[in-house]
């Protein structure tokens, strides 16, 4: 987070960290944007970070994850640290969808949201990437 979000909205060093990246971001080569109630609804707890790995999908709510807690939540916003893996689906799942299965790793996602004929899941932030090289 940028200094402006902390000053306005505050920093907890404990419960925040989860939102702070792990490794350096001036390579990185997507960007992001913190929308402008984020803070408030963190900070009014109706956004809760969990640092973990979907170990599976139990129902429409409910998540566990590799620590053994069940969670049920309202949706599931993955930051995988650019690690293109879903595990956390069955293998007729990831064939319905579409995803990945081969080294091209080129997943069809219709606006590169949704799988094609699949109206319940959206991959949001999901990047193609078009060149394997950052562009100035």
């Amino acid at each position: 987070m940028k200094d402006d979000v902390i000053q306005t909205n505050g920093f907890n060093s404990e419960s925040d960290k989860i939102y702070i990246p792990k490794g350096s971001i001036i390579n990185q080569h997507t960007g992001g944007m913190i929308p402008d109630n984020f803070c408030k609804l963190k900070n009014q707890g109706k956004i809760i970070g969990k640092l973990g790995c979907i170990k599976q999908i139990i129902d429409n709510k409910t998540i566990c994850l590799d620590t053994g807690e069940y969670i049920e939540a309202d949706m599931i916003i993955c930051a995988t640290g650019f690690i293109e893996t879903f595990s956390f689906f069955t293998e007729k799942d990831k064939q319905r969808m579409g995803l990945p299965n081969t080294k091209l790793k080129r997943i069809n996602l219709y606006r590169n949201i949704i799988p094609i004929g699949v109206s319940n899941i959206a991959f949001i932030g999901f990047t193609i990437t078009y060149a394997p090289w950052m562009m100035m």
